[in-house]
């Protein structure tokens, strides 16, 4: 059998505009405890500045959700699949402006006034908060792609919060399955599209290393399971375009 032939390809990130959108959660706010019997019915409150476009949800690690507007009120109980229950207990929530492809935007030079937003709070009151400690938001990839042209196109994107104090780190990107692992480190992190997947189940894992080449156990990242289906049938075309 040839040895499959997997291709990471960096992408250029998506830049925030300037002046950079600045995106604020107002509710709940750090360290907010949330009554458990009314949790799912508590709303997400934004405020963004100088963004007009859409602002991604994105609770612990459940699949983010995206608002077309940041007025928009969203209940916590939304951002939790159907099949799940908001647990009592320590939660996080990431707030971050995309653009029409739901890619995250990132500032095109340091500043205060970032394009993200994160809040630790808890459901019920007698949760301490964990200490703060850098992780990666990570947004995609999730689920199944079907089809060859999916399957070349998996796209992985996330986000480094609080990681500057670790100068000379790197990213990797490791897909493990089939019996192979890949993987691909980046000096500056930015999203990445993945070619050349064969049918099968894989998990896609975002670390952070150390200059030195180490994994940064502090650094929390899920390790998230894909599905690729080359032979699955495409879906019938409506005439309607996508969104």
């Amino acid at each position: 059998m040839p040895a499959v032939q997997v291709v990471f390809e960096p992408l250029p990130p998506p830049l925030a505009p300037e002046p950079a959108p600045h995106v604020e959660i107002l509710f709940p706010y750090l360290g907010k405890s949330v009554p458990a019997a009314h949790a799912n019915d508590y709303e997400v409150r934004l405020r963004v500045e100088n963004w007009s476009g859409r602002v991604q949800l994105a609770l612990d690690d459940y699949r983010p959700v995206v608002v077309e507007n940041a007025t928009e009120r969203v209940p916590l109980g939304s951002l939790v699949p159907a099949d799940r229950d908001l647990a009592p207990g320590n939660h996080r929530l990431f707030a971050v402006a995309v653009d029409e492809q739901g890619r995250m935007l990132r500032a095109a030079r340091p500043t205060a006034r970032a394009p993200f937003a994160v809040v630790d709070f808890r459901i019920g009151s007698r949760v301490a908060l964990p200490d703060e400690r850098p992780f990666i938001a990570y947004s995609q990839p999730r689920g199944t792609y079907n089809g060859d042209a999916a399957a070349d196109a998996v796209f992985v994107d996330f986000y480094l919060v609080g990681v500057e104090r670790f100068p000379g780190s790197r990213v990797r990107v490791q897909v493990l399955g089939a019996g192979c692992s890949w993987s691909q480190t980046l000096p500056t992190w930015q999203p990445m599209r993945i070619r050349g997947l064969p049918s099968g189940d894989f998990d896609v894992e975002v670390t952070l290393l150390d200059a030195q080449g180490t994994t940064i156990p502090e650094v929390g990242a899920p390790r998230r399971t894909i599905t690729i289906n080359r032979d699955a049938p495409l879906p019938p075309q409506t005439g309607v375009e996508a969104r």
